[in-house]
């Protein structure tokens, strides 16, 4: 696994983040990293606040997430799931209707009492092939949801789902920074990540993901962005978008 260097890489990244990126993304160079000033030029960055950034992000127990279904003992991860899976594991919802994005979000809350957790779950390449889960958000609560009538109730939804690397709702700041480190940019409400990397895969983790076994070994390229939101100092809303470039 390793790093891409350079700014043409860096901007298919911010593009991927555009949905939940600000004006003040990190940029990283070969050795060093660097910030941006308050007039747009970069600033150098110790080497402990550059790659590291970058590096904590690109851990795929981000996208792995445990402790779902009624028995707490299910994991949907999002580069392996698709849409019969997701409808297996949570309920088989009907498509909220979002006029921002074209691949289908399904929404679920938990029917568990006194839960008001929620998960939605976004695909890529729907309907032709609902292959793998794109986003994945969980809010403390639907205040501020859109459509939040059409959320579908899952006992397999609650407020204990996790990260296999740990971030969950009612973290504090201090916790997720501990999970991922120091932030490319952050407010008083939220903590904004993103990596973007190569990788090569196995046979086995190429077919697991619906790939042909030709795909093995070659260097594909990986995003992943993520955004946390904070409600009285504890985590209210955890959001990770990922996609595979195979081509």
């Amino acid at each position: 696994m390793k790093a891409f260097r350079g700014f043409a890489v860096l901007g298919l990244l911010l593009a991927v983040c555009a949905a939940r990126a600000t004006a003040h993304d990190d940029v990283f160079l070969e050795g060093q990293g660097r910030g941006r000033q308050a007039d747009g030029l970069p600033e150098p960055r110790p080497q402990d606040q550059g790659w590291e950034v970058f590096d904590r992000a690109d851990d795929p127990a981000h996208a792995i997430f445990t402790g779902l279904g009624p028995e707490r003992d299910q994991t949907l991860a999002m580069d392996q799931a698709g849409l019969e899976q997701v409808f297996g594991l949570l309920g088989r919802a009907r498509n909220m209707p979002d006029e921002s994005f074209a691949e289908p979000c399904f929404g679920y809350a938990s029917s568990l009492p006194g839960d008001s957790t929620v998960l939605l779950v976004r695909l890529d390449d729907c309907p032709e092939i609902c292959f793998p889960v794109l986003e994945v958000e969980l809010r403390r609560d639907a205040r501020g949801l859109a459509h939040a009538a059409d959320l579908w109730p899952s006992p397999a939804v609650h407020a204990g789902i996790a990260t296999r690397s740990g971030l969950r709702l009612g973290l504090t700041r201090d916790q997720v920074k501990a999970v991922l480190g120091r932030p490319r940019y952050e407010d008083e409400i939220s903590l904004h990540y993103g990596a973007l990397y190569e990788h090569s895969f196995n046979r086995d983790e190429v077919l697991a993901r619906g790939r042909d076994e030709g795909c093995a070994g070659r260097l594909v390229g990986v995003y992943r962005c993520i955004a946390v939101t904070f409600d009285q100092g504890r985590v209210s809303g955890l959001w990770v978008q990922q996609r595979i470039d195979w081509h």
